[in-house]
């Protein structure tokens, strides 16, 4: 379970070099496969059929040696069909419950080789689900606007609102995070979306009830473009004994077992039971509601092979207060886990939505959330999140560690998502000891600024162009790297403009904060005025946060020269140099 850094529209498929490849060593029929590590020069002379499976990173590499092994296959969908692709290998859901099982199972008695020998595989298993989720997600969005039929993937025809066209392939089910008319109104909150989708997940799996089994999922983001990677689960329909997979129109609460371990898991993470099921006009409840103890979409099967499945966590925790101005935002806009657990009451995860119009006590529920809310903004921050960040940020600079410190995973431990940096910030106090707390702060809130107007401007380009090229967007990835860290004029106009813009609008950045005379934003971040410290270096710490965020990738001679410490990448931006050559 492992959200991976997928590459941006701007880089090259990563290939390993100098590596030892995984192959298949002798066995008996008997026996469990084995694995050995052997050296380029072995890894040659080994049959085809075992360099596929471990081969490198370089997916059209993969396909075609996959091709080799069916030379009449003239798609991804045909090649789908070969045994290889089909046998036990790629049954990621039973692989990964296994090894689950296995690991539950362990005790003080367990050695310490089954232990490593355990997690070894598993890791190995996670390895493989990332590599082929980016592989063939990475074909899936570069083909996006393409015609069906001339698609390397066919899409498949699922149904579902939301997610737009589904493929399968590898027996990984694919699916696009873009916007619905009918739900979102832009492609931003459906991205958010799907990232809630993977914390939900997350969420449920670390409440360690051994009933309850999961699929593998990880989330790939390239061109400016999100796909929700899954495991099939030996699932349909007719399984579906908990929750409701048509609107709320017909509610499921059928398995007493399954009922029970997802009141238990509402109990870990401090969700409220409640009455899901529409009603009429008239105010009159309709047939077929039912009690749950979870978001009302959160769906619970009893698999074709007995056992429970639990899927669809994109709304399992309790929204925030809606924004009136944003459409859906109750939808993608959720509290965090860690502030929901800590809370004094129990919080409903259909707040809000119209799941839970059959329960009486609608408005109660609302409510809780929305003081829920307030609590957050007026007392949970200002007085345990402000001080704690704060001094978590003074002790990593008196230390020479500031360029080390995340911001991201300290909010996140208080419960407080980053697009409240503007409302921590609103706290933080003025004098000169908290500066370096502003500043980084700052720095995260405007790298996170310009990977949402880089996705933005993938997707505008791609949806243009309807090809699957590289060349334009990576042109256009250096024109807005240009325009965020030159000196031009049209680099000011674009920092007072729409840099300072979008802090307020995404980030709830207070106006004062944003006044030159108070915190010169570009100057401060861009080094014409002295750094925080001298291993904070502000200009050289957001260019990197840029890409961690956007999963740019540059020439391994950039890397080598200019950007493998800050202090280089200090003197570089110095120079001023625009960024003139492709990114690779």
């Amino acid at each position: 379970l492992h959200k991976p850094s997928a590459q941006a529209a701007t880089s090259a498929p990563t290939v390993a070099t100098g590596t030892s490849r995984w192959v298949k060593a002798e066995m008996s029929a008997e026996e469990t496969p084995k694995f050995l590590s052997l050296s380029t020069a072995q890894y040659e002379e080994l049959p085809l059929t075992y360099k596929h499976r471990y081969a490198d990173s370089d997916e059209e590499a993969e396909l075609a040696k996959v091709r080799k092994l069916r030379p009449n296959a003239q798609n991804t969908s045909e090649l789908v069909e070969s045994p290889m692709l089909t046998s036990d290998s790629s049954n990621w859901t039973q692989r990964f419950q296994d090894h689950i099982s296995s690991i539950r199972n362990f005790n003080l008695n367990t050695s310490l080789e089954l232990r490593s020998r355990s997690n070894l595989e598993l890791l190995h298993l996670v390895q493989d689900f990332l590599h082929c989720a980016k592989t063939y997600g990475r074909i899936i969005i570069s083909e996006r606007y393409l015609h069906p039929s001339e698609k390397t993937i066919k899409p498949r025809n699922m149904g579902g609102a939301a997610g737009g066209e589904k493929y399968i392939v590898n027996n990984i089910l694919f699916k696009f995070a873009v916007a619905s008319s009918e739900i979102f109104s832009s492609d931003y909150a459906a991205m958010k979306m799907a990232g809630n989708e993977l914390k939900g997940l997350l969420c449920y799996f670390n409440c360690n009830i051994p009933q309850l089994n999961f699929p593998l999922m990880a989330l790939v983001d390239y061109m400016g473009l999100r796909l929700v990677a899954m495991s099939l689960l030996p699932i349909d329909n007719e399984t579906l004994v908990y929750g409701t997979n048509d609107g709320g129109l017909t509610v499921h609460n059928k398995n007493l077992e399954l009922s029970l371990c997802m009141k238990r898991a509402s109990k870990i993470l401090n969700l409220q039971s409640h009455i899901c099921g529409l009603k009429t006009v008239s105010g009159r409840r309709l047939k077929g509601w039912k009690e749950l103890h979870s978001a009302a979409d959160v769906e619970g099967h009893v698999g074709k092979d007995g056992k429970f499945y639990v899927l669809d966590f994109s709304r399992s925790m309790p929204p925030e207060q809606p924004d009136p101005k944003v459409k859906g935002s109750h939808l993608f806009r959720l509290l965090r886990p860690e502030f929901v657990k800590i809370y004094h009451k129990p919080l409903c995860p259909d707040a809000f939505s119209g799941f839970q119009l059959a329960d009486p006590n609608f408005i109660t529920y609302c409510n809780d959330v929305q003081e829920a809310t307030n609590f957050l903004i007026n007392e949970h921050i200002p007085r345990r999140v402000r001080d704690s960040v704060s001094w978590q940020i003074i002790e990593a600079h008196e230390s020479g560690s500031l360029h080390r410190f995340r911001l991201t995973e300290a909010m996140h431990a208080k419960g407080v998502n980053m697009r409240h940096i503007g409302a921590v910030l609103r706290w933080v106090r003025d004098e000169e000891r908290f500066q370096p707390v502003k500043v980084v702060m700052v720095v995260e809130a405007v790298a996170r600024v310009v990977k949402n107007l880089l996705r933005q401007q993938l997707r505008r380009k791609m949806k243009k162009l309807k090809q699957p090229l590289e060349a334009p967007y990576r042109l256009l990835a250096i024109d807005l790297l240009n325009l965020v860290f030159g000196r031009s004029s049209h680099s000011n106009q674009f920092w007072e403009q729409v840099i300072a813009h979008k802090l307020r609008k995404q980030f709830y950045f207070p106006g004062h904060l944003l006044d030159p005379a108070i915190l010169p934003l570009k100057p401060t971040l861009l080094s014409d005025v002295s750094p925080p410290s001298p291993d904070y270096f502000p200009l050289a710490v957001m260019f990197q946060r840029v890409i961690e965020l956007t999963g740019l990738k540059f020439s391994s001679l950039a890397c080598k020269t200019k950007l493998s410490s800050i202090s280089r990448l200090r003197s570089l931006f110095d120079l001023r140099i625009p960024l003139t050559k492709p990114i690779s």
